[in-house]
């Protein structure tokens, strides 16, 4: 009893633990210094639940003698009971988070203080826990190693870590702001890189209340980019190249394709998303030389700033310097302050030049100028404006004739062209077109909430069709057929005549070059021989030419526009009519 009474003085003199006692009415007769500081209202004979309205009173008589409780949605007590005597009840109250020794930090499993060291120092990797404004509540052993900070950043808030520079902007700042999980590559100023991933942890009211992150060690992966030598990943630049350019494939909806061509083209642009290189993309109008570009931006392994896309061709003459590269206050009438250029808000970005065969030649030396010195002046600057950006530009011309006839720089064709990118038409790779009209059907169908389709001829002519405003043509037909088509079913009567006209002639260009000269040999009149015989002899050379051609009964189907079924049944009427004129 000497001891207790000892202990109870101390604490109540060195105002260590917040001090109270209750007599048999539960009011107060007893408090130190401290527990005037986390209850500013209490008073002698006030009742306990009038300060604490947490406080259940069975507390007082159950076997209990240690428990958090909270104030509000942040503040959190440990609560130790001393005493339960009937007479007078005496207790002590701590902040939870006022420990200094990490060992001692703990949390709560509904109002049953748990020890939460131990748990966090059985993980493998570093880990980091906040309350919900970013107050650092725990750490564990493997984090101190990781980032080389000190144990005094306990009860540090994440914000004033960040403006001293020892924790970098991280996703315990987004899911702050976002009240959703996050990852971020981080560097900590010991030199190591990290992974931080932060997830949210909320109360019954939705508050949020904590913020747990595990932060891994970038080197510790290493091991995974051995274990992918089936997609031949050589180093750590090429597996997030890969992963990058994944994402923004399915981001622009791109997947959509089976070509040789197009499967060259991302081979392309696989290996070169990690260097800042300018590039030129060459391709006919509609072939998506635009998305490609942004592709490429989404693809970065570092795409901080915005991706800036300048049509040439859209700007007047007299305002595109001044667009690109900004002016100085004063520098002309009107100038009343500065403004800066598209070039400077593609700062770690992209910057997309399209059209840039319309470009002036006087403009086409400040671009050089750009693009080699990574530097340029304002319209009446003086000084020097660095820039860090990707230069891609791109044209549906052919630059190297532009070149010739003196219309184009020869030194910046030879520097945008280090790498080119010629994105093939529609008609050069015609397997892709089912997908990509099947792609855009689907979106048109969520666009306008309906359900249509296109049967096997439709489709069959549409393959056949050379679409010389590729792309674009493609979104542009679709989409006016599924307004304008009755049925939910596509049929050929719903196609442009322009389209079915431009396919039948073809047809008949190619069944001319395929027998030039030899006509007779298809028109030769035998006895016994029909119209009828010849007509299905002729319809038979046109379905072996298209075979031979497409390499298949479906595809020779398709672009001929007739079922599979028809060519298998004319290929059967046929033998039986070589059997008996044989």
């Amino acid at each position: 009893m000497f001891m207790r009474n000892q202990y109870l003085r101390e604490i109540k003199e060195q105002n260590s633990w917040a001090y109270i006692a209750v007599d048999h009415n539960n009011k107060i007769i007893d408090y130190n210094n401290k527990a005037a500081s986390y209850f500013p209202n209490i008073k002698y004979e006030e009742l306990l639940f009038d300060i604490l309205p947490q406080f259940q009173l069975k507390w007082l008589s159950d076997k209990v003698n240690k428990r958090i409780i909270r104030t509000h949605s942040e503040d959190r007590l440990m609560l130790e009971f001393i005493s339960k005597d009937t007479q007078c009840k005496k207790m002590l109250f701590n902040d939870i988070f006022e420990f200094k020794n990490v060992s001692n930090l703990w949390c709560e499993i509904g109002q049953t203080p748990i020890n939460l060291q131990p748990f966090i120092e059985c993980y493998d990797d570093a880990v980091l826990i906040t309350n919900g404004k970013g107050i650092i509540r725990a750490f564990n052993n493997k984090f101190i190693q990781l980032s080389g900070l000190n144990e005094d950043i306990i009860n540090k808030s994440i914000y004033s870590l960040e403006e001293e520079g020892a924790i970098p902007h991280c996703a315990i700042v987004d899911v702050i702001e976002s009240r959703e999980s996050h990852n971020s590559l981080i560097k900590f100023s010991n030199g190591i890189e990290a992974i931080i991933t932060s997830t949210p942890l909320y109360d019954k009211n939705k508050n949020l209340i904590r913020i747990t992150s595990t932060i891994r060690n970038v080197t510790k992966i290493n091991g995974l980019y051995q274990r992918l030598s089936s997609e031949k990943c050589q180093n750590k630049r090429e597996f997030f190249s890969k992963v990058k350019l994944r994402e923004a494939i399915d981001k622009l909806n791109l997947g959509t394709y089976k070509s040789e061509r197009m499967r060259e083209v991302f081979n392309v642009i696989e290996n070169i998303l990690g260097y800042n290189l300018p590039l030129l993309i060459t391709g006919e109008s509609g072939t998506g030389k635009t998305t490609m570009a942004k592709c490429i931006y989404f693809g970065r392994l570092k795409s901080e700033g915005e991706f800036i896309h300048v049509n040439c061709s859209a700007i007047p003459e007299s305002l595109m310097e001044s667009e690109l590269f900004g002016y100085e206050k004063g520098s002309f009438t009107g100038a009343e302050k500065l403004k800066k250029g598209l070039f400077e808000a593609a700062e770690n970005g992209v910057i997309l030049l399209d059209e840039i065969g319309e470009m002036q030649l006087g403009l086409q030396a400040k671009i050089l100028n750009v693009i080699q010195e990574k530097k340029f002046y304002r319209v009446g600057g003086t000084k020097p404006v660095e820039i860090n950006a990707q230069v891609i530009a791109a044209t549906n011309q052919d630059l190297k004739k532009l070149v010739e006839k003196g219309l184009f720089r020869k030194d910046l064709y030879f520097r945008l062209n280090v790498i080119p990118l010629n994105i093939p038409p529609l008609r050069d790779r015609k397997e892709d077109i089912p997908l990509l009209i099947e792609q855009v059907l689907k979106e048109m169908n969520a666009k306008y909430n309906t359900r249509k389709s296109i049967d096997t001829k439709a489709m069959g002519i549409l393959v056949a069709y050379d679409w010389p405003g590729n792309i674009r043509e493609v979104r542009n037909l679709v989409e006016r057929m599924i307004l304008l088509s009755k049925y939910d079913l596509i049929t050929v009567n719903d196609l442009q005549a322009d389209i079915t006209h431009h396919v039948k002639i073809n047809s008949i260009d190619e069944i001319k070059q395929e027998y030039a000269g030899d006509e007779n040999s298809i028109l030769q009149l035998e006895d016994g021989k029909t119209l009828k015989n010849m007509i299905t002899e002729l319809e038979n050379k046109i379905i072996d030419r298209a075979i031979e051609k497409y390499g298949s009964v479906k595809k020779a189907s398709m672009a001929l526009g007739i079922d599979e079924s028809t060519i298998t049944r004319k290929r059967r009427k046929n033998e039986i009519l070589k059997r008996e004129y044989s």
